[in-house]
């Protein structure tokens, strides 16, 4: 009988170690990655590892690409503007900034720099830290 709780006891261990593994490789995860649609193409996507945002210009317009970020339960509510040009891509690492497990909410848009008006904007996408 001593053997059958040892062996059980083994196989509860076992399950409560994967049930824990699995249940907190989900607590933060990357985003999808968003796009809207051309003429002015931009797509932005949110890493978890380091908490980044990167907004990608995919369009050779001499326009700015601006991923619109929220992150409200941290107080975050950015546009980040890649201004650098056609087919580059800005990182916006926020880090220690961004508390664990917290919801990320992003779009991207078309920028126009020089008058800061954000516009063609992509369906949300979203991630957790």
């Amino acid at each position: 009988m001593k053997k059958v709780y040892s062996v059980l006891a083994v196989l509860g261990a076992a399950l409560a170690l994967v049930f824990v593994t699995s249940t907190s490789s989900f607590a933060s995860a990357d985003g999808p990655q968003v796009c809207n649609s051309g003429p002015q193409s931009t797509c932005v996507k949110f890493y978890n590892d380091g908490d980044v945002i990167r907004v990608w210009d995919t369009d050779c317009d001499g326009h700015a690409a601006v991923a619109v970020v929220q992150a409200a339960s941290a107080g975050i509510y950015d546009n980040i503007w890649n201004t650098a040009g056609c087919n580059t891509y800005v990182d916006k690492e926020y880090g220690t900034s961004m508390p664990e497990d917290i919801e990320v909410i992003y779009k991207a848009c078309y920028g126009v720099w020089s008058t800061k008006e954000i516009t063609r904007c992509s369906s949300l996408g979203g991630g957790r830290s």
